[in-house]
């Protein structure tokens, strides 16, 4: 797959085929968020709901499939797949805005992020209202996080 992915395109297909199926229901939900949403971003199979808050933090609710796992010898090895739902938060500051002096003076930009899991599920639900409530607690979850919670990258 070009741009980040080495998935064969059935194992791929095979991946994307549940987040497919909830595609309608996280569309729905986005429009009601006044939220974009993203697919496959870098050709992983994955959906993005993200938005622009007023105090200019980006905030994320990231749905994909988990099917590798660190491993404690080194690399990665396989395991079952789970479905995560992930939330992130992030804000890119200029020197200006940064609220510690930076020595040197480089990159141009700095950001400060959060991110956690907060559901990992064996499948997807199949019930539209079951799975909008697992969207409506991410996206609960990800507005709580405050802009002095977030942490330098």
């Amino acid at each position: 797959m070009p741009n980040g992915s080495d998935l064969a395109r059935e194992e791929f297909e095979t991946l994307e085929r549940p987040l497919r199926k909830v595609d309608p229901a996280i569309d729905e939900f986005a429009r009601q968020k006044e939220a974009e949403v993203i697919r496959n971003y870098h050709d992983s199979p994955d959906r993005h709901i993200h938005w622009l808050d007023a105090s200019g933090v980006t905030r994320t609710i990231l749905i994909s499939p988990v099917w590798l796992q660190l491993s404690p010898t080194g690399g990665y090895v396989r395991r079952s797949t789970v479905y995560a739902f992930n939330i992130v938060a992030h804000k890119d500051y200029t020197h200006a805005e940064w609220p510690v002096p930076i020595v040197p003076p480089t990159p141009p930009m700095r950001r400060k992020w959060w991110h956690t899991t907060i559901v990992e599920l064996e499948e997807l639900p199949v019930d539209e209202r079951e799975f909008t409530q697992l969207l409506e607690n991410a996206y609960d979850a990800v507005r709580a996080i405050r802009e002095d919670q977030l942490k330098p990258a």
